[in-house]
């Protein structure tokens, strides 16, 4: 396996988190890019159901670490164990989801491998022979490309891009088993408790339906127009940061580079201007219709279906509509 392109798997115990599978297209496409093999790597307990659902994603091997130490996620624990898979393996490139563990872990790995590391990176590709990297910079006004150089490792977080699911592919993935010498040492933190949606609400990040808010909602008052309008089309609300940081809404309803990178089918923008941090949260939406009064809104770059309307108009006719149909 050695010289292998490797995806880090996360999930929440019963499930494989979807960015996971964005990271295998993308490995995919490295490992054909290099003429390599790609693998993932699954730390976990109780591993067996998940393994199944990575068995047909189009990966060569899975490297399970199986412990029940792993029952919850622990950062140093798992970044230890991933660190030893990689001693045994010795891959040429490890991809980590650009999200709240893939942040903790895959520095944590670089730094115990002395390996070359690139955060938020929003593509990857091989150039010359090399891993290149394309992330923003300046709050995503500019980007740059970054050459890894040296010997690899070489280790990138990627931030979720939005891809539609891939058709299961026909060859099974050969499973191989490893242990990580882990120590009660080790373990330097303890999980107090899982923090989840209240009861009724969704993840946004799950949602295939989202009204999302800007300033143009202009106050507290009149989120609920937005909310009624995704009740009736069986949808979220979420909203860029002024709403967020105006406490109009809860920070875990932000879309955008410091909040969450949603994908959803269908993304109404409802008076968002389109800053670049906003169009990074959800760029990767099926369809995006943007509904905003100013006709030279960034945001009607990337929209499908716009519409330069006053949202307090069109917005309630189109809760009346979604519920009438």
């Amino acid at each position: 396996m050695n010289g292998n392109v490797f995806v880090i798997a996360e999930h929440d115990g019963k499930e494989i988190e979807a960015g996971t599978f964005e990271l295998i297209e993308k490995g995919k496409e490295l490992a054909t890019q290099l003429g390599t093999h790609l693998g993932v790597i699954l730390v976990g307990s109780g591993c067996d159901p998940l393994t199944e659902k990575l068995s047909y994603s189009g990966c060569d091997t899975i490297v399970v670490v199986d412990d029940s130490r792993f029952v919850q996620y622990i950062p140093e624990l798992y970044s230890q164990a991933i660190y030893e898979v990689a001693l045994q393996v010795k891959p040429s490139i490890m991809l980590f989801g650009h999200t709240y563990r893939g942040i903790e872990m895959a520095p944590a790995v670089a730094t115990k491998l002395d390996a070359a590391f690139v955060s938020n990176c929003i593509d990857l590709k091989i150039k010359d022979g090399a891993l290149t990297a394309t992330r923003p910079l300046y709050q995503g006004t500019m980007r740059a490309e970054i050459k890894f150089e040296g010997a690899s490792p070489w280790i990138a977080t990627l931030q979720k891009q939005g891809m539609s699911a891939q058709a299961k592919s026909d060859k099974k993935a050969e499973v191989v088993s490893m242990k990580a010498e882990l120590a009660d040492a080790d373990i330097k933190t303890k999980v107090l408790e899982i923090l989840k949606p209240p009861e009724g609400k969704i993840d946004i990040t799950k949602a295939s339906i989202i009204v999302s808010i800007g300033r143009g909602i202009k106050t507290k008052e009149n989120v609920h127009i937005a909310e009624e309008l995704a009740a009736a089309l069986g949808g979220v609300v979420a909203c860029s940061r002024p709403v967020s940081d105006f406490e109009w809404l809860p920070h875990e309803c932000h879309v955008g580079m410091s909040g969450k990178i949603v994908s959803p089918k269908i993304y109404i923008a409802c008076g968002i201007s389109g800053a670049s941090q906003h169009i990074t949260g959800m760029k990767g939406s099926q369809l995006i219709i943007a509904i905003n009064t100013d006709a030279n809104a960034p945001i009607f770059g990337i929209a499908k279906y716009g519409a330069v309307v006053d949202m307090f108009k069109v917005l309630p006719a189109l809760t009346r509509e979604a519920k009438s149909s």
